[in-house]
Protein backbone atom coordinates (compact mmCIF):
# COMPACT_ATOMS: atom_id res chain seq x y z
CA UNK A 1 0.00 0.00 0.00
CA UNK A 2 1.14 3.92 -0.87
CA UNK A 3 2.20 6.00 2.01
CA UNK A 4 -0.17 9.21 1.70
CA UNK A 5 3.40 11.00 0.23
CA UNK A 6 3.20 9.08 -2.39
CA UNK A 7 -0.33 9.62 -3.81
CA UNK A 8 0.32 12.62 -5.62
CA UNK A 9 2.70 15.50 -6.02
CA UNK A 10 0.08 17.52 -3.29
CA UNK A 11 0.04 15.05 -1.25
CA UNK A 12 3.61 14.95 -0.87
CA UNK A 13 4.00 18.32 -0.56
CA UNK A 14 1.58 18.12 2.54
CA UNK A 15 3.07 15.32 3.96
CA UNK A 16 6.39 17.10 4.14
CA UNK A 17 4.46 20.25 5.89
CA UNK A 18 3.05 17.99 8.23
CA UNK A 19 6.34 16.89 8.81
CA UNK A 20 7.92 20.51 9.35
CA UNK A 21 5.60 21.56 11.62
CA UNK A 22 5.94 18.36 13.64
CA UNK A 23 9.72 19.10 13.89
CA UNK A 24 9.07 22.47 15.15
CA UNK A 25 6.79 21.15 17.87
CA UNK A 26 8.93 18.24 18.73
CA UNK A 27 11.99 20.99 19.45
CA UNK A 28 9.68 23.47 21.17
CA UNK A 29 8.71 20.75 23.65
CA UNK A 30 11.88 19.11 24.44
CA UNK A 31 13.44 22.02 25.02
CA UNK A 32 16.44 21.12 22.19
CA UNK A 33 18.44 24.07 22.71
CA UNK A 34 20.29 25.25 19.08
CA UNK A 35 23.50 26.74 18.94
CA UNK A 36 23.03 30.55 18.51
CA UNK A 37 26.80 32.18 19.18
CA UNK A 38 28.56 33.06 16.02
CA UNK A 39 32.34 33.82 15.46
CA UNK A 40 33.35 35.36 12.75
CA UNK A 41 37.25 35.20 13.10
CA UNK A 42 38.90 31.47 12.44
CA UNK A 43 39.02 29.36 15.23
CA UNK A 44 42.85 29.26 16.69
CA UNK A 45 43.44 25.33 15.46
CA UNK A 46 42.22 23.53 12.48
CA UNK A 47 41.44 20.00 13.09
CA UNK A 48 40.03 18.33 10.07
CA UNK A 49 39.35 20.08 6.80
CA UNK A 50 37.89 18.76 3.37
CA UNK A 51 37.34 20.24 -0.57
CA UNK A 52 34.77 19.20 -2.62
CA UNK A 53 33.63 20.26 -5.78
CA UNK A 54 30.55 22.22 -6.50
CA UNK A 55 30.53 21.64 -10.16
CA UNK A 56 31.61 18.32 -11.91
CA UNK A 57 30.06 16.61 -14.99
CA UNK A 58 27.14 14.07 -14.30
CA UNK A 59 26.66 12.35 -17.52
CA UNK A 60 23.44 13.26 -19.33
CA UNK A 61 22.18 16.02 -16.28
CA UNK A 62 21.96 19.79 -17.35
CA UNK A 63 24.97 21.19 -16.36
CA UNK A 64 23.09 24.58 -15.39
CA UNK A 65 21.65 22.75 -12.30
CA UNK A 66 25.16 22.38 -11.11
CA UNK A 67 25.28 26.16 -11.71
CA UNK A 68 22.09 26.66 -9.77
CA UNK A 69 23.26 24.35 -6.71
CA UNK A 70 26.26 26.60 -7.18
CA UNK A 71 23.92 29.81 -6.26
CA UNK A 72 21.95 28.26 -3.48
CA UNK A 73 25.21 26.68 -1.99
CA UNK A 74 26.16 30.75 -1.82
CA UNK A 75 23.01 31.45 -0.07
CA UNK A 76 23.10 28.27 2.34
CA UNK A 77 26.55 29.20 3.58
CA UNK A 78 26.31 32.37 5.70
CA UNK A 79 23.63 30.25 7.67
CA UNK A 80 25.57 28.30 9.18
CA UNK A 81 28.90 29.99 8.55
CA UNK A 82 30.65 30.38 12.36
CA UNK A 83 28.33 28.66 14.09
CA UNK A 84 29.91 27.88 17.53
CA UNK A 85 28.43 24.47 19.22
CA UNK A 86 28.66 24.89 23.06
CA UNK A 87 28.45 21.73 25.26
CA UNK A 88 24.02 20.88 25.24
CA UNK A 89 23.58 22.66 22.01
CA UNK A 90 22.25 21.39 19.00
CA UNK A 91 23.08 22.13 15.19
CA UNK A 92 20.87 21.65 12.92
CA UNK A 93 21.47 22.65 9.17
CA UNK A 94 17.40 22.66 8.35
CA UNK A 95 17.02 24.68 11.43
CA UNK A 96 19.12 27.54 10.27
CA UNK A 97 18.94 27.44 6.60
CA UNK A 98 15.07 26.82 6.86
CA UNK A 99 13.14 26.15 3.75
CA UNK A 100 14.96 26.51 0.60
CA UNK A 101 11.94 28.46 -1.66
CA UNK A 102 12.40 30.58 -4.68
CA UNK A 103 11.35 33.55 -2.73
CA UNK A 104 14.94 33.64 -0.69
CA UNK A 105 16.86 32.97 -3.90
CA UNK A 106 17.41 29.25 -3.95
CA UNK A 107 17.32 27.57 -7.50
CA UNK A 108 16.42 24.40 -9.50
CA UNK A 109 19.49 21.80 -8.94
CA UNK A 110 19.31 17.91 -8.92
CA UNK A 111 17.45 16.26 -6.53
CA UNK A 112 18.12 12.25 -5.55
CA UNK A 113 14.25 10.88 -4.73
CA UNK A 114 13.52 7.50 -4.19
CA UNK A 115 16.04 6.10 -5.81
CA UNK A 116 15.90 8.58 -9.43
CA UNK A 117 17.07 11.82 -9.94
CA UNK A 118 15.30 14.79 -10.62
CA UNK A 119 14.65 18.87 -9.95
CA UNK A 120 13.73 20.51 -7.09
CA UNK A 121 14.14 23.68 -5.60
CA UNK A 122 17.44 23.88 -3.40
CA UNK A 123 18.71 20.59 -5.29
CA UNK A 124 22.23 19.93 -4.12
CA UNK A 125 21.85 21.46 -0.89
CA UNK A 126 22.77 17.92 0.61
CA UNK A 127 26.36 18.67 -0.44
CA UNK A 128 26.53 20.65 2.34
CA UNK A 129 24.68 18.89 4.59
CA UNK A 130 26.91 15.81 3.63
CA UNK A 131 30.24 17.56 4.00
CA UNK A 132 28.92 18.98 7.31
CA UNK A 133 28.19 15.80 8.47
CA UNK A 134 30.86 13.72 7.09
CA UNK A 135 33.12 16.65 9.47
CA UNK A 136 30.99 15.86 12.30
CA UNK A 137 32.01 12.29 11.96
CA UNK A 138 35.67 13.36 13.00
CA UNK A 139 34.95 15.28 15.89
CA UNK A 140 33.70 13.74 19.38
CA UNK A 141 30.31 15.72 18.93
CA UNK A 142 27.10 12.57 19.07
CA UNK A 143 24.91 12.59 16.04
CA UNK A 144 21.34 12.46 17.48
CA UNK A 145 19.09 12.99 13.78
CA UNK A 146 20.39 11.83 10.29
CA UNK A 147 18.32 11.53 7.15
CA UNK A 148 19.85 9.49 4.41
CA UNK A 149 19.24 10.02 0.65
CA UNK A 150 17.07 7.63 -0.83
CA UNK A 151 20.26 6.40 -2.26
CA UNK A 152 23.91 7.48 -2.00
CA UNK A 153 24.65 6.47 -5.61
CA UNK A 154 25.41 10.15 -7.88
CA UNK A 155 25.43 9.93 -12.02
CA UNK A 156 28.91 10.70 -12.71
CA UNK A 157 30.98 7.58 -12.97
CA UNK A 158 28.95 5.41 -10.68
CA UNK A 159 30.47 7.26 -7.55
CA UNK A 160 29.30 6.39 -4.16
CA UNK A 161 29.86 8.60 -0.58
CA UNK A 162 30.68 6.88 2.00
CA UNK A 163 28.09 4.69 3.52
CA UNK A 164 26.54 7.10 6.91
CA UNK A 165 27.39 9.91 5.36
CA UNK A 166 25.25 10.72 2.30
CA UNK A 167 22.41 12.83 4.41
CA UNK A 168 19.47 14.50 2.80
Amino acid sequence: MKRFSQWSPLTYKLAVEKNIVQRKVKDALSGTRFACKRQTEPLPHLIYAHNSLIRRTLGQVDPRLQDNKAVSLGLAAPCVDGILIAPGETFSFWHYLGKATKRKGYREGLVIHRHTFGRGIGGGLCQMANMIHWLVLHTPLEVTELHHHSDALFPDVKRRVPFGTGTS
